[in-house]
């Protein structure tokens, strides 16, 4: 390996150690960079392959995808033995309105007005959704 790699790579290394990543941010962050632009589908060995060098082990990233499933982000397509995972189009949704926040060019300006959520009549279920779907 050439010595500024080794360099980069080192220093890597060192931000993954002090500051390791969450699965499930790093699953969508995977998903909406590298595999909706080609094709939205994705084999979960090749998935696994690709976050092993951040440090995730497989188990971690099996259950992360799980859960992603569960909360409707992901979707699975088997066939035989593999399992292929693609955003739903509510994940890909909410991974557009975040991408647009995140790679904007410019920040976006706050106009000064709040809006306040109350919601009242929703069961526990439908509140937790609304709080995870509301949180940036």
């Amino acid at each position: 390996m050439h010595p500024r790699l080794k360099c980069i790579a080192s220093a890597l290394d060192g931000i993954l150690r002090e500051h390791p990543p969450r699965a499930g941010s790093l699953i969508i962050t995977v998903f909406g960079d590298a595999v909706l632009p080609h094709g939205n589908s994705v084999w979960l060995g090749s998935l696994i392959e690709a976050l092993n060098p951040f440090g995730l082990n497989p188990r971690q990233i099996r259950t992360a995808i799980f859960r992603l499933a569960q909360d409707n982000w992901l979707s699975c397509l088997k066939i035989g033995r593999r399992s292929y995972y693609s955003f739903t189009e509510f994940g890909q949704r909410h991974y557009e309105k975040s991408a647009r926040r995140i790679y904007a060019s410019q920040p976006i300006i706050w106009d000064g007005q709040w809006t306040l959520v109350i919601p009242a009549f929703a069961d526990p279920g439908q509140r937790e959704q609304l709080k995870r779907e509301l949180g940036w």
